[in-house]
């Protein structure tokens, strides 16, 4: 594949994921339907260059950490419409799907995940692996770090009333 072949595959795949939410998203009903199809698919490229780099080479961390990264993306979109779709059945009385108080309480700081393999990437840069003794210390303390905000946040008061500028109604 030539080098203006493959650029126009991966310049096309914006334009054409763009007009595909612009036509055929309308139909997709409420807007956390079309959030999680923009998630989902943000995801893709990352999960589809990862496994192409794992294929052409098994022992290079870059396509693991990169299709991790799309792996995450699409979780986190597959869980966080999952839990939406569960709050909107309880508010319209139209049934209920099995939801852990628990999960959606560590679900509140999940995002932080959406870093942790983009942060582990930039410290494989540009040499392909930990330099230092830091280095792989901070790599270890990394996912730890994620756990605890997950935890806190977890344990953290959730206002969901919105807030009110002083002195308005």
């Amino acid at each position: 594949m030539g080098a203006g072949r493959s650029w126009r595959i991966c310049g096309g795949y914006p334009r054409g994921c763009g007009h595909w939410i612009r036509t055929a998203g309308h139909g997709l009903g409420e807007p956390p339907a079309l959030a999680f199809l923009v998630a989902a698919l943000s995801g893709v490229p990352s999960v589809g260059i990862g496994v192409a780099l794992l294929w052409l080479r098994p022992h290079n961390r870059i396509g693991l950490l990169l299709a991790l990264a799309g792996l995450i993306a699409v979780g986190l979109a597959a869980a966080d419409n999952y839990l939406s779709v569960a709050q909107q059945l309880t508010t319209d009385d139209a049934g209920s799907l099995p939801v852990s108080a628990v999960a959606v309480a560590l679900l509140q700081g999940s995002w932080m995940l959406y870093y942790l393999p983009w942060a582990w990437l930039l410290m494989l840069f540009p040499s392909g692996r930990l330099v230092h003794r830091t280095d792989r210390w901070l790599a270890a303390a990394l996912p730890a770090i994620v756990v605890l905000f997950s935890v806190l946040a977890a344990l953290g008061a959730v206002d969901s009333a919105p807030q009110r500028w002083h002195g308005t109604d």
